[in-house]
């Protein structure tokens, strides 16, 4: 079923609700809810692939969806793309719950360390055989540690 032109306006098949352009309702009859097959959105193979949408160009689309309401139809039928159904970013999830696994690890190890005494504020450091020579690494957690 289409629409019925009635020479300045259109009428509904479904229900016989006069409409002077079903364009300006997005091809949807206002009392019913009718489509016509021929105005109902196609879902081609390429769109079915759900490409993601160049920003610069969208925002354009919008600007002229603004104006020309056959553009606006054709947008908001659009197929959207949920990130987290894309591989990459599942991926990309993985390896930032791994890195963060790590980061916590590299912190905790960090924290240890600091709060176990060092050759810097070692009570036997002048006389200690295991003391650092400039430039050299100092020792953490050693077992002949004392406080000052």
């Amino acid at each position: 079923m289409n629409w019925i032109d009635n020479a300045d306006s259109y009428i509904c098949p479904a229900c016989g609700e006069e409409v002077s352009n079903p364009a300006n309702l997005n091809f949807t009859c206002p009392k019913c809810g009718f489509v016509a097959e021929k105005d109902k959105p196609v879902v081609s193979k390429v769109m079915s692939e759900q490409r993601l949408i160049d920003a610069n160009k969208l925002n354009c689309l919008l600007g002229i969806a603004e104006k020309d309401i056959y553009v606006k139809y054709w947008l908001d039928r659009m197929p959207t793309i949920d990130p987290e159904t894309l591989p990459i970013v599942r991926e990309l999830r993985e390896k930032l719950e791994r890195v963060t696994g790590e980061l916590d690890s590299y912190k905790m190890f960090f924290e240890n360390i600091t709060k176990c005494g060092d050759c810097n504020d070692c009570g036997k450091s002048a006389t200690c055989e295991f003391v650092p020579k400039v430039g050299q690494t100092t020792r953490y957690n050693c077992p002949l540690w004392t406080g000052r």
